[in-house]
């Protein structure tokens, strides 16, 4: 991944031919001599140094993760809270069949139970 870096001094001219190291110990890179297209031969010494540069990607990268985090944990706190408003709807819809119909009652909130179990084992395990 290539990402554009504003120099704050001169820049070396253009050039081909020209040696080029980085020593990633003290973040700096240095070009020596080359030549332009118009056969102008340079012994010249240039050094871009790229401390703290870096570490500024390296927390740009942490802050996308942590935000994708919070983002997907937003998420999981929605479904849940959708979740569980179901079922508080279906605890309120098995009371007023309870005033009808006791067996469908009986039935029902058996399996709304056996859902709310595995709900919370899935939450527990996550």
């Amino acid at each position: 991944m290539w990402i554009k870096i504003e120099a704050t001094n001169k820049l070396p001219t253009k050039r081909a031919g020209h040696s080029c190291s980085y020593y990633p110990n003290d973040g700096s890179m240095v070009i020596f001599g080359g030549g332009d297209v118009f056969g102008k031969i340079y012994s010249d010494l240039h050094i871009a140094e790229f401390t703290g540069f870096v570490e500024q990607e390296k927390e740009k990268k942490e802050e996308g993760i942590h935000k994708q985090i919070k983002l997907l944990k937003n998420k999981v706190e929605k479904k849940h809270v959708k979740v569980m408003d179901r079922i508080d709807a279906l605890k309120k819809f098995l009371v007023l069949m309870e005033k009808e119909e006791i067996e469908d009652y009986i039935a029902i909130n058996k399996e709304l139970n056996k859902l709310q179990l595995e709900f919370d084992k899935r939450e527990s395990e996550s």
